[in-house]
């Protein structure tokens, strides 16, 4: 059976795999927006621009769906930049501040390392959250979009 401090790194070890995974996902996400949001227009364009279009108020529709576009684009290259994430330790440097702290057996190396994973885990966290902000803001963006550009098509039609 393991111990509480063995038990409390493996803890801290397993949520850094599944904050990693949860970064993975968030950011794996852009090119399909990116992609349904480019479809969204490319539907809806000969509808909206054919003839006199747009005219009146489908002008203000049309406005919103391209604003709508534009954040998605925004939203989704914020969270395609690179961002300072760490999901392990440095195995050199830990070594040597454990050895410089004296702190060489159990159960003061796994109390510590679990420190530092959750000490990582919160550091992530900040990122974590801001890429969730942006996939929020994009599938907001492209919903609006979406709305912009069919109100104006069916306006003009």
């Amino acid at each position: 059976m393991a111990s509480v401090e063995e038990r409390m790194y493996q803890l801290g070890a397993d949520e850094l795999a599944e904050q990693e995974r949860s970064v993975a996902q968030l950011r794996s996400r852009p090119p399909a927006m990116l992609a349904a949001g480019a479809v969204v227009p490319s539907l809806l364009a000969h509808a909206v621009f054919s003839g006199p279009h747009p005219r009146g108020v489908e002008i203000a529709f049309t406005g919103v769906g391209i604003l709508g576009g534009i954040v998605l684009l925004v939203a989704t290259l914020l969270m395609l930049l690179p961002y300072q994430l760490g999901f392990s330790l440095d195995a050199t440097f830990t070594y040597q501040w454990l050895f410089s702290q004296e702190i060489l057996e159990q159960p003061g190396v796994d109390y510590v390392l679990a420190d530092a994973l959750h000490e990582r885990r919160v550091e992530n966290q900040k990122v974590v959250d801001k890429l969730t902000r942006y996939l929020t803001a994009a599938v907001v963006a492209l919903a609006v979009e979406a709305a912009g550009f069919a109100v104006a098509a069916a306006l003009a039609s």
